[in-house]
């Protein structure tokens, strides 16, 4: 049989798509998938003929991101061999299951990267392909190594994400009272870095920056 490359590997872990639960940043967490495909379900077409239109279009757009090309792109990482047996991280604007099928394409992760432009919107996901996480903490730092946000996932989960610079629409349909006291629903520019840890151990840590 022969060993299964990068692509298929993380085309295995992609896993099904769910929408579960809301904490945080906004951050979202998910105990049935396999990556963390969560948040941003509320940028749904119309009909199936809008949604094909806009999944051309994303496609169009995240061309250069599709799985050949995975290895060289700084907004996908893997992690191997830890304790929660692969863990996938994925930095891009949105992702939306644009076809319907229950399942997040490539192409249907819109604008993987890690350096973002002033405003706009980012999306991390992080996720484990093996056990779940029993408990994942998330630390977002300044480049002054000063923290602009916490948060704590206190129940058992295979993936977390967090989304900032995110539109007011969406804001006002998924917090109409306003975001809890400590989120942080915009970043401004600069160098920032988070860290995940579960169980008292470091899961990862992920580099991203906004520019002007």
């Amino acid at each position: 049989m022969k060993n299964m490359g990068l692509k298929d590997k993380i085309k295995k872990g992609l896993g099904a798509l769910g929408l579960i639960g809301m904490l945080g940043s906004p951050v979202y967490n998910s105990g049935c998938t396999e990556l963390a495909i969560l948040g941003a379900g509320k940028m749904i077409a119309d009909s199936n003929r809008e949604a094909a239109e806009i999944k051309a279009a994303a496609a169009n757009q995240n061309r250069t991101y599709q799985p050949n090309n995975l290895e060289n792109n700084p907004g996908v990482r893997k992690i191997s061999n830890t304790p929660w047996g692969e863990v996938y991280i994925v930095s891009c604007n949105y992702h939306e299951d644009f076809n319907r099928n229950g399942k997040l394409d490539w192409d249907e992760f819109v604008g993987i990267k890690d350096r973002f432009a002033a405003n706009e919107r980012e999306t991390i996901y992080i996720s484990s392909t093996g056990r779940p996480f029993n408990g994942i903490h998330y630390k977002l730092l300044n480049q002054n190594g000063e923290i602009v946000e916490a948060s704590s996932l206190n129940a058992t989960t295979m993936a977390m994400s967090s989304q900032y610079n995110v539109p007011i629409t969406w804001l006002k349909e998924n917090y109409p009272s306003g975001l809890p006291s400590g989120m942080v629903d915009k970043l401004g520019t600069g160098n920032y870095k988070i860290v995940w840890d579960s169980e008292n151990t470091l899961i990862a840590t992920f580099d991203f920056s906004i520019n002007n």
